[in-house]
């Protein structure tokens, strides 16, 4: 006689173990309706596992109608309307990890779109943060000078910074979906970074005005890298913005050390506006 294992919580929250016989009806000899279980119990396997069996590929079969119905909605159908203009304006976060430096701003982006795969923009963003800056990211002259005076690669100091990008150039955009606009472009740039140094012990207030004298100072280079994003059109003329930026820069070039990468994060609501783009 076969019997099946079945598992079942308690009032307790523990799980009992029973063994279950099942009736002659589930035997092969009495003609099981379901297939899989008929096959189990004739292997000597428990009915149970192969009802898990069956669930698991009815799950597996629903999720692949799911995926193809939304593939179907929105990979073969290409966007009716693509206007002359976007603007595109939200909130940014730009980290920098080398400095343990995070700012948070806005962006804007303001574009127009010379065919339907091309446009052609201007990128501006604002950021402020804080972080704190030791010794041992200095460059070697200014680091050999606070060791003489018995500050460790570990000291430092406070400090607030503001930070504007501007870019601008070219941009491919990727319309094969009706709701979904992919677009990548190249980062190529100008920074302006300003800091200004918050001491908080008198030993911290020493070493800034040794450091830099007046407490502040700015600098303005190049950057250069790679970004892209995800564009989700709402309505006709408005839609979500997803974009994101990779970069190497250099600032402070004189005074720290070591350039960095920096990653800047946007999202926002845009807008598209303007003749249809053919």
């Amino acid at each position: 006689m076969q019997f099946v294992v079945k598992r079942e919580p308690s009032a307790e929250g523990e799980i009992r173990t029973a063994m279950v016989f099942p009736p002659a009806s589930a035997s092969v000899a009495g003609g099981v309706s379901n297939p899989i279980t008929r096959v189990a119990v004739a292997e000597g396997r428990p009915a149970v596992f192969s009802q898990i069996t069956l669930e698991n590929w009815r799950m597996k079969k629903l999720g692949l109608v799911v995926l193809s119905l939304v593939f179907s909605m929105c990979a073969y159908a290409q966007q009716n309307y693509v206007g002359r203009y976007d603007s595109f304006v939200g909130f940014t976060y730009l980290d920098t990890p080398r400095m343990n430096l995070m700012e948070r701003g806005f962006i804007t982006q303001e574009g127009i779109n010379l065919n339907r795969w091309l446009a052609f923009g201007f990128d501006f963003s604002a950021m402020k943060g804080h972080s704190f800056l030791t010794i041992g990211q200095l460059v070697p002259a200014d680091r050999a000078a606070a060791h003489h005076y018995g500050f460790p690669d570990s000291f430092g100091v406070p400090y607030n910074s503001t930070t504007f990008t501007y870019t601008a150039g070219p941009q491919i955009n990727i319309r094969k979906f009706r709701k979904f606009t992919l677009f990548v472009h190249p980062s190529l740039g100008a920074i302006h970074e300003t800091v200004t140094g918050d001491p908080k012990t008198p030993l911290q207030t020493e070493l800034l005005a040794a450091l830099v004298p007046g407490g502040s100072r700015s600098d303005t280079t190049y950057f250069y890298g790679a970004g892209g994003g995800l564009q989700y059109g709402l309505t006709q003329h408005f839609g979500l913005r997803f974009t994101a930026d990779f970069v190497h820069v250099y600032l402070f070039s004189d005074f720290l050390a070591d350039s960095r990468n920096t990653f800047r994060f946007g999202v926002g609501p845009t807008f598209n506006f303007g003749k249809n783009v053919k």
